[in-house]
């Protein structure tokens, strides 16, 4: 289950997801689904490192 803490007071807001580290991005894709349900009209994502395992998804 993913929480995201604060409120967003406006629909169609633009989202961005910064992270250091991806594995196989599954934590990605649950905080866009949460995000999308709160109303976001885009999300960017913007990671610094990728681990080799990402190509096995």
């Amino acid at each position: 289950m993913l929480e995201i803490s604060g409120n967003i007071k406006n629909e169609n807001f633009v989202a961005i997801i910064l992270v250091d580290l991806c594995s196989k991005g599954g934590t990605f894709m649950l905080t866009e689904e949460k995000l999308k349900e709160m109303g976001a009209k885009e999300i960017y994502l913007a990671v610094t490192h990728c681990e080799n395992t990402i190509f096995e998804i």
